[in-house]
């Protein structure tokens, strides 16, 4: 995220004819940084950038001092993510019909490993074993850049990991992709299937990033902010980074503040009653 903001912030220079200062505001997943913005006067000088971990997972795993819908103002969706699913390299299968087989071989003793409760790939693999009927051990870490190394080495099974992590193992032969969970290709590895094409429509899970100000921002001051991203996000080296490491950026008409409302709304349609169904927690 910071890499990103950090190019969003810098395309939006020129257009807004002043400096936007990056500030990262790290602690509790994020409810210290999104908190201090809900509190912060809405004159379109303080915005969070943000993401589906801290708008949507955060607010359904943990007690939050905010709404995180009705206290701020929609500005612009930026990327999604489409992550993978990804297995040792010596996994005896080739694409997820072959991995749904082999765990339906072995009920229970297939181990994925996730980003630990209440991560995206948590409810990811909740999400696979609701859709696909099978039964596997979800094993929690400290984030995913540790699930990938024991994916390498074979101590995990499989993992729904994001594409900047896999793609260089699935190219050095250390593991294996089996799709995109996406109903698009990605542009950074267009070999790979999409889960729908890969048979198992409707798996898609691809975190995202968004910007939003505090509640009761002007709506020609939202307007401003947005002109200033899309400015950014039209930049074609600034394009051109952002899809190199995977990320699928927003077009012109999922710019809008309109369509983040609704998206936002959508996503935690889609994973608070997964959250609550699981009972995950995450930690404070």
């Amino acid at each position: 995220m910071d890499t990103v903001g950090r190019l969003v912030a810098q395309g939006m220079r020129v257009p807004l004819g002043q400096s936007v200062i990056v500030e990262n505001v790290a602690g509790a997943s994020g409810v210290i940084g999104v908190g201090r913005v809900a509190r912060a006067a809405p004159d379109g000088y303080t915005l969070i950038y943000s993401s589906l971990a801290t708008h949507v997972i955060s607010p359904a795993t943990m007690k939050v001092p905010y709404d995180v819908v009705k206290d701020f103002s929609p500005v612009s969706f930026i990327s999604s993510t489409p992550w993978v699913i990804a297995t040792r390299a010596n996994l005896p299968v080739d694409n997820m019909q072959g991995l749904l087989q082999w765990l339906r071989n072995n009920p229970g003793k297939a181990s994925m490993g996730t980003a630990g409760s209440g991560s995206p790939s948590h409810l990811g693999g909740i999400l696979l074993k609701n859709k696909t009927q099978t039964e596997f051990e979800l094993i929690p870490y400290a984030g995913n850049a540790p699930v990938a190394k024991d994916l390498v080495s074979g101590v995990v099974d499989f993992a729904i990991l994001d594409p900047i992590l896999a793609l260089p193992f699935m190219r050095s032969g250390h593991a294996k992709i089996l799709a995109v969970l996406s109903d698009k290709r990605m542009t950074s590895a267009p070999e790979v299937p999409t889960i729908d094409e890969a048979g198992v429509p409707g798996l898609h899970i691809a975190p995202w990033q968004a910007i939003w100000a505090p509640k009761d921002t002007p709506a020609p001051v939202i307007k401003t902010l947005n002109a200033a991203v899309s400015k950014a996000l039209e930049d074609p080296a600034i394009r051109k980074q952002l899809e190199g490491q995977g990320y699928e950026v927003g077009s012109a008409q999922e710019r809008t503040p309109e369509y983040l409302a609704r998206f936002h709304q959508a996503e935690i349609e889609k994973w608070w009653p997964l959250v609550q169904a699981a009972g995950a927690q995450a930690k404070p």
